[in-house]
Parts: structure tokens; sequence; C-alpha cells
């Protein structure tokens, strides 16, 4: 699964460190069509975001604690208009009560917006 299927929540864990509840969008696609691309991130984005406001999530992983986190992870990073759309995404996710972070690569470390 990937940032192609919008429909779908591709991860959803529990953090070994904190206990909160981890899903992870995977992308793996470069930006060369960045309005096509941005375009997928919203649609998977908000597939995320009504998983856990409809209470699927918690009925999912009921032990989870603190915020629920929303990890993109980018294989090809993203571009710097990127970074605006992700802030917005991180301020409508954190008035529900949801952390937005992003990572860049399997070994990068994931950075916490907003």
């Amino acid at each position: 699964m990937s940032v192609l299927d919008v429909d779908t929540v591709d991860v959803v864990g529990i953090e070994s460190s904190s206990g909160r509840a981890l899903l992870i969008v995977s992308d793996h696609l470069g930006w060369d069509a960045v309005d096509h691309h941005l375009l997928l991130l919203q649609q998977k984005l908000n597939t995320y975001l009504a998983f856990v406001a409809s209470g699927d999530l918690r009925a999912q992983r009921p032990h989870a604690v603190g915020e629920p986190v929303i990890r993109i992870e980018f294989e090809c990073g993203y571009p710097d208009g990127c970074r605006d759309f992700l802030l917005a995404v991180a301020s409508k996710a954190a008035a529900w009560g949801i952390t937005l972070e992003v990572r860049i690569g399997l070994t990068g470390e994931p950075v916490r917006l907003g």
C-alpha cells in the first residue's frame, strides 16, 4: 500500500517508546507532477484524519495513549512548496489532537511539524 491507495490507511501500530498510536503514510513518488502528487497526498491524509476522527483508531487500538501520530515517510523528500501544505495540515491535525510528522528515507529521524 502507498500514497496511491488514497482510501486506505496503510499502517497502524503503537509506538513502543511512548504508547501512542502511530499511523504511517508510505510515499514513494517523485515530484515530477507536483500538483498531482499533492492531490494524492491530500486525499490520503484526509482518509487518515477521518479514520482518527471517526473513532475507528480508538476501536482498533484501545490501549494507545496520548495524541495519535500520523507520519508521512517520504522516500524522495519533498519540494519547498510542499512544506506550506504540510504545515497547514499539521495545524488542522493539531486542532483535532493529532500530531503530524515527516521522515525522509528509511534512516532519517522523524520531524514533528507544526
